[in-house]
């Protein structure tokens, strides 16, 4: 095999084999391995990775066709400039230009390992839906939610399916044990075919939309099981990776179900004012990881928080619409690092209304995002919860 690519296409291909580190288990670089293949007058560079699987088509010229694998450890030594020319013969593969010239073992085990990993292998997975890169980055930026948690990795569901006036809509749900928050958009941005769902883990949504970047992403959804394999593909990149088995969480639902019940009390406020309201409050704190912030509705809003150390942070929030149940006034409780991580995520020129339904559940919904909203449900911290915050 051999061809003539940019030193600038070889660098992006190596970094995107590098990536699928960040989407499991770290390895050690000479057991990533990678498959270079000259099919249909392009070179086609292909990886996998714990599920993950990952081709890459780059722009070359052709010199002669044929086929090797390399680990990622060789191939990061190829660093040069310019025009570089790949030449593979008799188990050793050279990259050169006019003035470099590295030659560098292949991986004879890379064939197998990448084509025994390879999705296509008896499954289907068609790019069902068409969407602005802008708009599902969006999404899963807004409901990525990073609670403190450590151990725990969150999931995201996407859903997508075709609206009644033209166009598709899209949710994109991220959850925890004890939240979750959704971002629903309708646009003529958003073209299905054919609506799907389906879950993955949200630390690895990032790195695959960076890698798969581009004006328009497709999305689809298939595997050997129905659902089990999600692909996302740009016009040069396509990713493919395992999906969560389990039922979609129906947050249509769960929002009615939330909203049912013994009502407490609901206000209205900017996103920018309240962000500014919890720094405020909690700046006197000591730096206390995560306290629990009371808000309490009455005949205007009152946010507090007070730390082990008897510090206490009070506040006025500028609110409006303010609404009560039967409890008059009404207090909230709320998770500090949970509303700080929401807020850096809601666009800051938008009202939020916050509601609180039978003493549980928290919801905070920001609307008129663009023909969408987001919302996220939050649980109350607990009696116990506070008896332990208070100790």
């Amino acid at each position: 095999m051999k061809v003539k690519i940019s030193a600038k296409n070889l660098k992006s291909a190596t970094n995107s084999i590098a990536a699928l580190q960040k989407l499991g288990v770290k390895v050690k670089e000479e057991q990533l391995r990678c498959l270079f293949t000259v099919k249909d007058n392009v070179l086609l560079v292909e990886a996998a990775h714990m599920g993950a699987f990952l081709r890459k088509r780059i722009d070359c010229t052709v010199l002669r066709s044929g086929q090797f694998g390399m680990n990622l450890k060789n191939l990061k030594m190829a660093r040069l400039g310019g025009e570089v020319t790949v030449d593979y013969q008799n188990g050793v593969v050279s990259f050169s230009t006019k003035k470099v010239k590295f030659e560098l073992p292949t991986d004879q085990e890379a064939s197998a390992s990448v084509n025994g990993a390879r999705p296509e292998e008896g499954i289907k997975s068609d790019i069902q839906v068409m969407v602005k890169s802008s708009i599902i980055r969006a999404a899963a930026n807004s409901v990525s939610l990073q609670p403190g948690l450590k151990e725990e990795d969150l999931s995201m569901q996407f859903r997508f399916g075709k609206a009644k006036k033209g166009g598709g809509k899209m949710e994109v749900v991220g959850a925890d044990h004890f939240s979750f928050g959704r971002y629903l958009r309708v646009s003529k941005d958003i073209q299905v075919k054919e609506g799907i769902g389906f879950s993955i883990l949200s630390s690895a949504i990032s790195t695959i939309l960076d890698e798969a970047d581009g004006e328009k992403v497709g999305v689809g959804s298939g595997g050997m099981q129905p659902g089990s394999v999600a692909r996302f593909k740009s016009k040069d990149t396509e990713i493919f990776f395992p999906t969560i088995a389990g039922k979609l969480l129906d947050c249509e639902r769960v929002a009615r179900d939330a909203r049912d019940g013994r009502f407490g009390g609901s206000f209205v406020c900017e996103r920018k004012q309240l962000a500014n309201t919890v720094t405020s409050v909690i700046q006197v704190l000591g730096g206390k990881d995560f306290p629990v912030l009371y808000l309490t509705i009455g005949k205007n809003v009152q946010m507090r928080a007070r730390a082990g150390s008897g510090s206490l942070g009070k506040a006025l929030v500028e609110a409006q619409q303010l609404k009560l149940g039967k409890e008059k006034p009404h207090t909230l409780t709320i998770n500090e690092k949970y509303l700080s991580d929401i807020l850096k995520r809601t666009p800051e020129v938008v009202p939020i209304r916050i509601e609180s339904w039978n003493g549980k559940h928290v919801l905070l919904e920001a609307e008129k995002i663009e023909d969408g909203l987001i919302q996220f449900f939050m649980a109350q911290v607990t009696a116990e919860q506070l008896k332990e915050e208070a100790s």
